[in-house]
C-alpha cells in the first residue's frame, strides 16, 4: 500500500488509499478569540473523526451542518428529546471519532468551541 503525503500541490486534501476506500484529511482553523471554525466541504465524503490540535483551551465542540456552506445549523440526534445539540467533550491533542450516524448527508461541517484564546487547528478525517 502506498501513502501520499498529507499535503502537496497535487493533493491538497491529503488522500490515503486504505484498501478500497480512500481516506482524506483536511484542516480547519479556529482563530484566536473566536469560537467558530472555518467550514469544511465534505464533497461527497463523510466526516468520521476530528483531531483537536495543540493549544485548544475549551472543553467541548458543538457540531454544525449546512447544505450550502453559508447557513449552518446545530446537529441534533434523530430522536432529540431534550432539545440539546450534539456536543462532544474534547481536549487538546486528541483524536475523536465523530458520531457516524449523524454525519451522513452533511455536505458542509463546522465546529463551535465553548471557548478559545489562541489559534488552533482541527484536522477532519473524511472517508
Amino acid at each position: 500500500m502506498s501513502r501520499q503525503k498529507l499535503r502537496d500541490s497535487a493533493n491538497p486534501r491529503g488522500t490515503f488509499n486504505l484498501g478500497r476506500y480512500p481516506v482524506e484529511a483536511d484542516t480547519v482553523q479556529i482563530d484566536e478569540g473566536e469560537t467558530t471554525s472555518e467550514s469544511i466541504a465534505c464533497l461527497g465524503m463523510m466526516a468520521s473523526a476530528v483531531i483537536v490540535g495543540e493549544g485548544f483551551v475549551g472543553t467541548s465542540l458543538t457540531l454544525q451542518g449546512s447544505l450550502d456552506g453559508q447557513t449552518f445549523f446545530d446537529l441534533y440526534e434523530y430522536d432529540d428529546t431534550d432539545g440539546t445539540p450534539i456536543v462532544m467533550t474534547v481536549a487538546a491533542s486528541r483524536w475523536y471519532s465523530l458520531p457516524v450516524m449523524y454525519m451522513l448527508n452533511v455536505p458542509y461541517l463546522r465546529f463551535v468551541a465553548d471557548e478559545q484564546t489562541a489559534d488552533v487547528t482541527l484536522t477532519v478525517v473524511l472517508g
